[in-house]
């Protein structure tokens, strides 16, 4: 695992500045969205991109099936049944 570490002061309104080397390493772009992830007392940083990324191999059957589609078909036909 690659660590990487800098000090940043906490500015006005609580803001932080992103230093360079990590919005290089995350591709992270003006007006791009990040994510920050409290676990433990520990604060992880990541990109929405790169958390769906990770999350869709997570929930990926190995059997090849595809589970939102499977939802979204289940959603389909409830639908179907149902009066609006």
């Amino acid at each position: 695992m690659e660590r990487f570490s800098k000090s940043m002061e906490v500015g006005d309104n609580g803001r932080i500045v992103l230093p360079k080397e990590i919005r290089n390493k995350l591709s992270v772009g003006k007006g791009d969205e990040v994510l920050f992830i409290i676990e433990n007392d520990e604060v992880k940083l990541t990109t929405r991109a790169a958390l769906v990324k990770k999350l869709s191999g997570i929930f990926a059957k190995n059997d090849g099936h595809n589970l939102s589609e499977e939802l979204l078909e289940d959603r389909r036909q409830e639908a179907k049944g149902k009066e609006w």
